[in-house]
């Protein structure tokens, strides 16, 4: 009579959670969703030739005299998913009283440029009229970054 009553006693706790089981399994609901982004990426190169082949690491200007100004072309792609603007800043001066006899511009500050995009650039260089005080080997140098912001 034990075993009988052990039997009917596990028989009703199995109905009992499978149908506890059932219960909560008509309770709950999953969804999945499906999701995607894009990063946003900025950035650009710089190249001597027109087609974008040979990457521009130093522009020589060659032997400039005061008041003299000198023009050279690169080309400019954007790398970038976006549309950017471009930028040139110019640093580390050697010497650093450079930047009193010296300037740099260019025709496309803040330009727009869109993804894959590309443009030619002009980079002038001016001497000053007054430079005073230079002594052998007469060189100057400096660097000029070209920036994609987007």
């Amino acid at each position: 009579m034990k075993n009988k009553t052990k039997n009917i006693l596990f028989v009703n706790m199995v109905i009992a959670c499978l149908l506890a089981t059932g219960v909560l399994a008509t309770m709950s609901r999953s969804v999945t969703i499906a999701s995607s982004v894009t990063i946003k990426s900025v950035g650009c190169e710089v190249y001597s030739d027109i087609g974008l082949m040979v990457p521009l690491t130093n522009i020589a200007w060659g032997t400039l005299e005061p008041g003299q100004d000198s023009s050279k072309s690169c080309y400019i792609k954007s790398i970038s998913n976006v549309d950017v603007r471009l930028n040139m800043t110019l640093g580390n001066w050697n010497p650093a009283n450079a930047t009193n006899y010296l300037s740099l511009t260019w025709n496309v500050e803040n330009n727009l440029l869109n993804p894959e995009g590309n443009v030619q650039a002009t980079l002038t260089i001016h001497v000053a009229s007054n430079v005073t005080g230079i002594t052998p080997p007469y060189s100057y140098s400096f660097e000029i970054t070209i920036s994609a912001i987007g």
